[in-house]
């Protein structure tokens, strides 16, 4: 679970990260949560890999959609889950994905936030959003 939020975060802010690496700032520089990326256990790469898979079958219309019930059991099937084991991965999927959700949400929320603030003088003829 830790993985995927740091992922996400990375995904909407890695740019400025590779930005500080291509320009040699120091790895002990880099933002904390850049550098306490959480690692990835072999068996959570089965997980990992199911859920950003199954992530592109939820519908998506006014809001988006949790995965459907129906796809998380053909995914698990299909990777020769059995019936003893197939709540479990039901679970895990369910949790990332309403982590992952969760955070599409924030990310909405902090987008309105900014395109509604006032633009700031900040120099001569500039301007910038507040944070």
């Amino acid at each position: 679970m830790h993985h995927l939020r740091w992922e996400l975060r990375y995904q909407r802010d890695g740019h400025s990260i590779d930005t500080l690496i291509e320009r040699g700032v120091a790895y002990n520089s880099l933002p904390e949560w850049y550098r306490d990326e959480p690692q990835l256990e072999s068996w959570d790469l089965f997980y990992h890999n199911a859920f950003w898979r199954l992530s592109t079958e939820r519908s998506i219309g006014f809001a988006m959609g949790p995965i459907p019930h129906s796809k998380i059991l053909a995914y698990g099937y299909e990777a020769g889950l059995d019936s003893g084991t197939m709540p479990l991965f039901e679970a895990v999927i369910r949790y990332m994905d309403s982590a992952y959700i969760e955070w599409s949400s924030e990310q909405q929320t902090r987008a309105r936030k900014a395109s509604s603030q006032p633009e700031i003088p900040v120099g001569r003829n500039k301007t910038k959003k507040p944070r």
